[in-house]
């Protein structure tokens, strides 16, 4: 399967065959957060994420220490994600912005 980066500058989301995605580091990237805060409000809507898709963790590259783990969220995931986070200027323009990525993919995945 081959991972078509599709964003610009920013690479907000990915295509796998028919499917898009993002990632957690992404989201906390784009919205100011940390990544370990993402993580975590992900962690505790997991059965909700897994209700939307299959919920992937991967290592990321490790910088001395352990490698840092990510979620990979599919479009729903991804979109539940961010309505989870708390609204800043920031917050807004990253959902804005995500939310046109995804959209211009739509079309790839038609729905269930």
């Amino acid at each position: 399967m081959t991972t078509v980066d599709v964003a610009t500058n920013n690479r907000l989301v990915s295509v796998k065959g028919n499917d898009v995605f993002t990632n957690s580091l992404i989201i906390a990237e784009g919205t100011g957060n940390k990544h370990k805060n993402v993580k975590e409000l992900i962690y505790k809507y997991e059965n909700d994420m897994k209700d939307l898709g299959t919920l992937s963790v991967l290592n990321g590259e490790s910088k001395g220490g352990r490698p840092e783990q990510y979620y990979i969220l599919n479009e729903e995931q991804a979109l539940f994600a961010i309505t989870l986070l708390r609204n800043s200027k920031m917050v807004v323009a990253f959902k804005k912005e995500l939310s046109r990525w995804l959209a211009r993919f739509a079309y790839i995945s038609p729905p269930p």
